[in-house]
């Protein structure tokens, strides 16, 4: 045997020692990296919970939810007469009412992996309001506002908890567990009331059916599961297509009073992502969404038969009102405000900023929040019927037989453009009061665009006559609105999508309705408490406003 052999063969030994000290030297360390990896893995989890998906305790003190009752002379009645309600509920009620009075409904909505108690500051801020306004209701004895609210029995505060995890599997499902969800409040909330009344007057048989109004408030996915709830609805009744009422169960009228939305995507999110990015990466992304992905990002055509369709749209056109909120500015990475207020940059349809008087007669409020500059404009859109429009092009018969065949080599994109057009004039012209917010001052983190790179708005083009002032006034910055005007919808599109001047973490999202949870975030979302606390306020007065002689009545329409 060679000697380089030999000294080969006793080596061996020693290296696979060695290298099996490496394998468990490397074992170790890898043992411990994942280790690091879990720990770490945890803490950036914590930080996008407390970021991304914040919601408030629901063992805050505000969910303490009671039944609050008034006596003759305005003062809450002793605890003898208190009684605690299910969770998720608050019932408001005014004892000086006609035994025949009217029971106001109004269902808060919460939106994508979001929980019931999102809405719980909104919540309590309207119970407050409407123990108020009983409150003073009961201690004033004039003809005015207090012969209408006088005639409310109460009002029931609801925050929908069927959607609560299980919202990946689209705005149908999601909408159909709203609908049943609405039904059973309603019905159980009469049944108590008929057992109520008849333990209190044992010969009053009620024939006649029983007067309830119906409001939602829906935040973010929210709204959409809203607007197909009332379609839904308004689709099972029992009542006949005249009526201004849905005959619920052949006992119950049920009119439809306030519908509001914050931070919707009324449009879905297809073409209004916070970056701009290709279809193809919109496809990946709705996918990885499951059954909401592709509804949002417009892989099925729900989003687009909810805003164009009449059977969506009708039931959204018999509330008394419409409200959405949109924040601008670039703040809200989730929903941006073009989808939140369905604005369109080929849109020409009118949008009105009123006078103090005008705002009064369609039952506007100035309020803190846009005195101190967080609700930066309220326009109010004229409400038109679709035959309108549709008449406005007959005249123009001849440019259908060139469309007819250049729609066969439209691209996919323009397609989607001129639905896009489509879909937000139909909104439109249900007639909407929009209310565009700037929560920047509110954001963690903000940067000042430098001149040298900043992008100069196009302006705002008023197109009122009504006053010199606004007339053909060029308006480079949405704080420097005229009290008077009215815009086109490509000129608040274009006005308020991007930032003019500073560039904030777009957190705007939870801070518009102020959601609240331990830790920084509670910091962070607070900002838009003003904004709720004035939201409340005017849904709570609205609500009460209901006038049993005109049930249907419409705030006055803009011309």
């Amino acid at each position: 045997m060679k000697k380089e052999e030999v000294v080969t063969r006793t080596r061996r030994p020693t290296l696979l020692a060695a290298r099996s000290e490496s394998i468990q030297s490397l074992r170790k360390k890898f043992d411990e990296l994942s280790l690091m990896f879990e720990e770490r893995k945890g803490s950036v989890k914590k930080f996008l919970d407390e970021f991304s998906q914040p919601f408030m305790d629901t063992s805050s003190s505000f969910n303490n939810n009671t039944r609050m009752s008034f006596g003759d002379n305005g003062e809450e009645l002793g605890e003898g007469e208190t009684e605690e309600e299910e969770e998720h509920t608050v019932v408001i009620r005014n004892d000086n009412a006609p035994k025949d009075g009217v029971i106001h409904f109004c269902f808060l909505v919460h939106g994508y992996n979001g929980r019931p108690a999102d809405l719980l500051y909104l919540r309590t801020a309207m119970a407050n309001e409407a123990e108020e306004e009983f409150r003073s209701l009961n201690c004033q004895r004039d003809e005015s506002f207090c012969s209408i609210g006088n005639k409310s029995k109460m009002i029931v505060l609801y925050s929908c908890q069927s959607n609560w995890g299980r919202t990946s599997d689209g705005v149908e499902k999601g909408g159909a567990r709203i609908l049943d969800e609405i039904r059973s409040v309603i019905r159980d909330h009469i049944q108590l009331y008929n057992e109520e009344k008849n333990d209190d007057d044992d010969d009053d048989q009620r024939t006649e059916p029983i007067n309830i109004t119906v409001s939602l408030i829906g935040n973010s996915l929210g709204g959409l599961y809203s607007r197909y709830a009332i379609a839904k609805l308004a689709e099972g009744s029992d009542s006949s297509p005249n009526e201004e009422f849905l005959l619920l169960d052949g006992k119950i009228r049920a009119y439809f009073n306030i519908f509001c939305t914050t931070a919707t995507p009324h449009l879905g999110i297809s073409g209004h992502t916070y970056i701009p990015i290709p279809r193809s990466a919109e496809i990946g992304i709705g996918k990885i969404m499951g059954q909401t992905g592709r509804d949002i990002f417009r892989l099925s055509d729900l989003i687009k038969t909810m805003c164009t369709c009449p059977s969506y749209l009708q039931p959204l056109r018999s509330f008394r009102k419409r409200i959405a909120y949109a924040n601008a500015y670039k703040t809200d990475f989730v929903v941006p405000t073009n989808t939140a207020a369905f604005l369109n940059p080929d849109s020409t349809y009118p949008h009105h900023v009123l006078s103090d008087e005008d705002r009064n007669d369609v039952g506007g409020v100035e309020n803190s929040s846009q005195k101190n500059g967080m609700v930066v404009a309220t326009f109010h859109t004229p409400q038109r019927d679709k035959r309108d429009r549709l008449s406005s092009l007959r005249n123009e018969e001849f440019f259908k037989e060139l469309q007819e065949p250049q729609s066969l080599l439209m691209r996919d994109d323009d397609k989607k453009t001129n639905e896009l057009l489509d879909m937000s004039v139909s909104m439109d012209e249900l007639g909407w009061k929009k209310v565009i917010v700037d929560v920047r001052e509110h954001m963690p983190v903000s940067i000042k665009i430098p001149k040298i790179i900043k992008k100069r708005s196009s302006g705002l083009q008023s197109s009122s006559s009504d006053t010199e002032s606004s007339n053909n006034a060029e308006v480079d910055s949405a704080d420097k609105l005229p009290k008077i005007g009215t815009f086109e919808s490509r000129d608040i599109a274009n006005a308020f999508s991007s930032p003019s001047d500073v560039l904030a973490f777009p957190l705007g999202h939870n801070t518009l309705v102020a959601v609240e949870k331990h830790g920084l975030s509670k910091t962070v979302f607070q900002g838009g408490r003003p904004l709720m606390d004035e939201l409340a306020r005017e849904i709570v007065e609205e609500i009460l406003a209901w006038d049993p002689q005109c049930p249907t009545s419409m705030t006055k329409k803009v011309k």
